[in-house]
């Protein structure tokens, strides 16, 4: 399981495991969304954590973006400084949802979305250490 809690992490922002790389264009644009995969896949992961049910990605760069429960994405809070929808949003999403998509415990791999995108970017899944104890919840 992701970091020890992967029920806890599912059941945060479960609708966020449903959105295809199609939605998520719709969401921000194609540039956002090429840009943040291709990071992604070259190893530029936050990490993720939740804090009073928000999700938090922090960026190797100091870069944070929160998105609080039923918070919109295009809402969610980023330190980068972008006036509007930015690739660290987009990234926080992708990565939740690499995270979410780890081995049940029948073996199987969860699908995300219909697109089945963290299968697909195989890049791996990093959260902050209070989260994989269980600490600070």
């Amino acid at each position: 399981m992701a970091c020890g809690e992967s029920s806890v992490m599912n059941s945060l922002r479960p609708e966020l495991l449903e959105l295809t790389p199609q939605a998520l264009t719709a969401l921000s644009n194609a540039g956002f969304v090429k840009r943040s995969l291709k990071e992604l896949e070259n190893g530029n992961v936050p990490e993720i954590s939740h804090e009073n049910g928000a999700l938090i990605a922090t960026f190797s760069d100091g870069v944070r973006t929160q998105l609080a429960n039923g918070q919109a994405l295009k809402e969610a809070q980023c330190t980068c400084g972008a006036s509007g929808m930015c690739r660290h949003r987009v990234m926080l999403v992708l990565s939740y949802q690499r995270l979410c998509a780890t081995a049940q415990p029948n073996g199987k791999r969860r699908g995300v979305g219909s697109g089945n995108l963290a299968g697909r970017t195989g890049y791996p899944a990093r959260c902050h250490p209070q989260t994989r104890t269980g600490a600070g919840r």
